[in-house]
């Protein structure tokens, strides 16, 4: 009996947060998945609270524990899974339904390939790491460093016109040092496109910076911005091929996040137990003391 209340007490809430994690991390983006990855949580708390309902009537602990961690499970699996979906899922979801252009020419309006996911430019691209700039906004970006720099051909060199621009977070200095993604392989020339994602905060947030870095960075350098929403790509040697393994890291961090938890649930359903059994303990060697007090006085 102590081996199966350990057992349930660390294999049910763990489960839970096996299965509220997953759906909300890796289901698509359509309303009617979304709609029932969370109804998979709704259930879950449902049932959390008819554990909780059982205990009320039956008074056994070991109900209590269950609904308590499995409200626990719940909320730490439904915040994990909406995590990794607005940073990985949703956009593998956004980047698989778009298209991939080749022979782009860094000099030719961005317009053309706008609805991009990837994009592989012509030979002789390359990114101007002379030129880059680490923007940060501690108010709305927090500690976060925001990587630009211009991606040229001997065109827009010439004009000091650039329309798409290369990024990444913390991988750079204020002015120097631009080593986000391939930018440093001569051989890479194509990226993978960094977009304003509707409904995702992480997409949105970084955009925004991104945008307010590059009016800094014209600023600095003196480069004209013909185009009114310029391209952001994050430099690689194979876009299509890091697109692709998106859905792959979120698999990853929900694999990682549930090995942790059952480390988590093991100690916790364990701690539980023994807490339960010495109280247990306490009070069967509280008797026979008020047992023989009672005696004396009698």
């Amino acid at each position: 009996m102590h081996l199966q209340s350990v057992g349930a007490m660390m294999a049910i809430p763990w489960g839970m947060f096996v299965v509220i994690t997953s759906a909300t991390a890796l289901m698509p983006p359509g309303a009617l998945a979304r709609i029932l990855a969370w109804s998979v949580a709704v259930v879950g708390m449902g049932f959390s609270a008819l554990l909780l309902q059982v205990y009320f009537h039956s008074k056994a602990p070991i109900y209590k524990y269950l609904g308590i961690l499995g409200a626990a499970a719940v909320l730490l699996g439904g915040m994990a899974g909406q995590t990794i979906y607005d940073r990985e899922t949703l956009q593998f979801w956004m980047a698989h339904s778009r298209m991939s252009y080749s022979a782009v020419v860094p000099s030719q309006p961005a317009g053309g390939v706008s609805d991009a996911a990837t994009l592989e430019f012509v030979p002789g691209t390359h990114v101007d790491l002379r030129r880059s700039l680490g923007f940060r906004n501690a108010r709305e970006g927090g500690g976060t460093t925001y990587c630009l720099a211009p991606v040229m051909d001997t065109a827009s060199a010439e004009t000091n016109q650039v329309r798409f621009w290369a990024v990444g977070t913390d991988c750079c200095e204020p002015a120097w040092g631009f080593r986000c993604g391939a930018a440093r392989n001569p051989g890479a020339r194509s990226g993978v496109v960094v977009r304003n994602v509707a409904g995702s905060a992480h997409a949105s947030l970084m955009y925004s910076m991104f945008r307010k870095g590059t009016q800094q960075a014209a600023a600095m350098y003196q480069l004209g911005t013909p185009d009114e929403n310029p391209i952001f790509v994050r430099w690689s040697e194979d876009a299509f091929a890091e697109v692709s393994q998106g859905l792959g890291m979120a698999v990853v961090w929900v694999v990682v996040l549930s090995l942790l938890y059952l480390t988590v649930s093991i100690f916790l359903a364990g701690w539980l137990h023994w807490r339960t059994g010495q109280k247990r303990q306490d009070w069967q060697r509280a008797q026979p003391t008020y047992g023989s007090f009672a005696s004396r006085m009698a």
